[in-house]
């Protein structure tokens, strides 16, 4: 489990002497001291991993069910409202253009107060706007992420057209531009995702721009196809040299090679996936994990295993400290195909954790059972109906070996619940 996960499944511990603190100001009226309080609201409020949205559909149900929550906590009084500010901020999602004027000018008149809260931000919104002039829509956007001196995290979804605007040639385009390359130096996650409109243009200027980041420790990225080396010049020499976690999104014919000569001295967990009908190409999975696979512990190939499974266990020694193991077992006919590859020899030094998602997780978990190779033997099985929601599922939960055998548990979300044991996650309630 990563130091995030923890901090988001870490329960606030209160000592009770603190609640001595709590005075009887006036007669028949008592406040709760703060730590309860917050207590109130983390029991309200799950962690910010748990309501992760997905960049390719804007607001999540339990982030929005989550985010009336933390509205209603606000008005509760003026001692909730200044507690609970911070957790109505700290995530935001754009949605629509006129959200972005509503926050610019909230940040505008109250600066002090509300700007500094804000940690991420989701431009969700289609981009160009069809209601609102393009470069008015620019300019409060680069006003939002310059008058928020705490974000660390920045998402583009799928109707904001980044490719658009990282056309850094129009002048129309350079605010946004600009103030990326201000706060880039205080980013830590940057996730971009395939956008709908314009993704055959070379990722030249893009790149560049990605690579004013330096202090990224996590980064998600499109391998659209089209993505050449036409311009070689302009991604060698791209170097994070803090950078943990890398995710590719590719797409049918994009090229995993284009990180190869990048710099990438501290990753230590790699996800490639993919958008529908993308195969896995060997050579490039295996060129990738020789130049970069050297501290990865973390590795996600979440494709058909029916492609490809068999390659990631024989290329699983590439990475010579992996200790976790993600595979997608999706749209699978018949089991055989996997079966075929159950018993095959998992020689790896470190790997401890292999975890599969499925749609049928009882009968894999049945066909696992009798496999002769112990990490397959104890290897998860995660309710593919929990992809779409939370795609890092395998590190918020952890590892299977941090759960013992018998022990159930519950994660109680707005719209679903999670259920946990030794072997098994699945989603339990509807999603409304």
């Amino acid at each position: 489990m990563d130091e995030e996960a923890a901090m988001a499944l870490r329960k606030l511990t209160i000592d009770p002497e603190n609640f001595t603190e709590c005075r009887v100001e006036a007669a028949g009226q008592a406040r709760l001291p703060t730590e309860l309080v917050i207590l109130v609201f983390d029991f309200a409020c799950p962690p910010p991993p748990f309501l992760k949205t997905a960049s390719d559909q804007g607001a999540s149900a339990c982030w929005s069910r989550a985010l009336r929550t933390k509205k209603a906590l606000t008005h509760v009084c003026k001692a909730w409202r200044t507690l609970a500010l911070p957790y109505l901020y700290e995530d935001v999602v754009l949605d629509l253009s006129r959200q972005v004027l509503a926050l610019a000018r909230t940040i505008r008149e109250r600066h002090p107060e509300i700007g500094p809260l804000i940690k991420h931000v989701h431009l969700a919104l289609p981009f160009p706007p069809p209601e609102q002039l393009p470069q008015v829509t620019l300019s409060e956007i680069a006003f939002v992420l310059r008058g928020t001196p705490n974000l660390t995290n920045v998402t583009f979804g799928t109707a904001f057209s980044w490719w658009y605007i990282l056309k850094s040639s129009s002048s129309l385009l350079r605010p946004l531009v600009d103030a990326l390359s201000t706060v880039g130096t205080r980013l830590q996650s940057l996730e971009l995702d395939v956008p709908k409109t314009n993704i055959d243009l070379y990722p030249a200027h893009s790149l560049k721009l990605m690579a004013c980041f330096v202090n990224l420790v996590s980064l998600a990225f499109p391998v659209p196809q089209g993505w050449g080396f036409g311009e070689e010049q302009d991604i060698r020499g791209i170097s994070f040299p803090k950078l943990e976690q890398l995710q590719m999104i590719c797409t049918p014919g994009g090229n995993l090679r284009l990180v190869i000569s990048w710099s990438l001295p501290c990753l230590k967990a790699l996800t490639v996936t993919g958008t529908a009908q993308y195969v896995l190409d060997r050579e490039q999975y295996e060129d990738l994990l020789e130049q970069h696979g050297a501290g990865v512990e973390y590795l996600d190939v979440s494709q058909r295993p029916s492609f490809h499974i068999k390659h990631v266990f024989e290329t699983a020694h590439l990475c010579p400290k992996l200790s976790h193991l993600v595979i997608t077992h999706i749209d699978i006919p018949a089991l055989w195909i996997f079966i075929q590859n159950l018993d095959h020899d998992i020689a790896h030094p470190s790997l401890c954790d292999v975890d599969f998602w499925a749609k049928d997780g009882g009968a894999l978990r049945s066909i696992l059972a009798f496999a002769e190779t112990s990490i397959l033997k104890n290897a998860r099985v995660l309710d593919v109906d929990l992809f779409g929601q939370l795609r890092h599922l395998p590190r918020l939960v952890g590892p299977a070996t941090l759960l013992p055998p018998g022990e159930v548990v519950t994660y109680s979300l707005p719209t679903f619940n999670i259920v946990q044991t030794r072997h098994l996650i699945t989603m339990n309630g509807p999603q409304n």
